[in-house]
């Protein structure tokens, strides 16, 4: 799949966040954490597993920077600790906790399968020869968890996606543009054609990408769009629980104003709705 677009976006994002660029260069991993239909349907892109998605990310790639990207040494000095998780799904007599647990084993597993791809994919975006430090990764979770979400919403224009299940199993995405274009040649171009490399100018020179915003409330402004982009909307309720859940993993205490990012998030999204009717006319 080609995540130019996607990726694109997020390195947008983070820099009109004041994060640093190169946290956006992961931010199709939400992508990469499936195993078969019904796990890619779960775990790619529901909210609610991005805390754990980042503190087991951080922790891989750190280990993976520790031993110069060796992964025979990153996945032996991984395994005390994804077997000590194994026990406790062992020693689990409560569902919560086995699924907490087999949802950690799945993301070491998965992000340690695919660490070729997405180490040569940050070196190729970077233009560095290795991975950041650790510090790096833990110094900024918010640009990564913020890179995250953002790969999550842009992709809502490509497919149809159940961002707050299990508590809702309602789909959120770009509906009233899908029945104005061809839905299929916008697929083929941004996830077939290798070489798409996103939109550029079109989408990304104008003034309010020139504004700057704070990351906590940005994500806040993309979860209430996504319930927004429900058919039908999701619950506020449902939405508000899950910012709660997110900006207090953040380390975030205080009530998080975003007006500015979603009058922002708005004007961007009448700029790309405008640029798909028109490239992708259907016939």
């Amino acid at each position: 799949m080609n995540f130019s677009s996607h990726l694109e976006f997020c390195k947008s994002i983070s820099i009109v966040c004041n994060q640093d660029p190169c946290t956006s260069y992961f931010g199709n991993l939400p992508a990469y954490i499936s195993r078969g239909r019904f796990y890619n349907s779960m775990h790619t892109h529901a909210l609610s597993n991005l805390p754990e998605l980042l503190e087991v990310a951080v922790g891989t790639f750190s280990m993976f920077e520790k031993f110069k990207h060796d992964e025979a040494q990153t996945r032996e000095s991984l395994k005390p600790l994804i077997e000590s998780i194994q026990q406790e799904i062992q020693n689990s007599t409560n569902f919560n906790h086995r699924y907490y647990y087999k949802k950690q084993i799945l993301f070491y597993n998965q992000i340690l399968d695919h660490s070729e791809e997405l180490i040569a994919q940050y070196l190729k975006l970077s233009q560095e020869s290795y991975l950041p430090s650790e510090e790096f990764f833990k110094e900024n979770q918010i640009g990564f968890f913020l890179s995250f979400i953002s790969y999550i919403y842009f992709d809502l224009w490509i497919a149809p996606r159940q961002l707050f299940f299990p508590d809702k199993s309602t789909c959120s995405g770009a509906w009233s543009v899908w029945e104005d274009i061809d839905y299929f040649q916008l697929t083929e171009l941004i996830q077939v054609d290798d070489d798409f490399q996103g939109f550029g100018a079109a989408l990304y020179e104008h003034s309010f990408w020139n504004e700057k915003f704070d990351p906590h409330a940005m994500v806040k402004a993309m979860i209430i769009r996504m319930g927004e982009l429900g058919n039908p909307a999701i619950p506020y309720s449902t939405v508000d629980w899950n910012i709660r859940i997110f900006l207090r993993f953040l380390g975030v205490s205080n009530y998080k104003r975003c007006d500015r990012e979603l009058e922002f998030l708005k004007d961007h999204e009448c700029v790309f709705n405008q640029l798909l009717v028109k490239k992708f006319v259907r016939q």
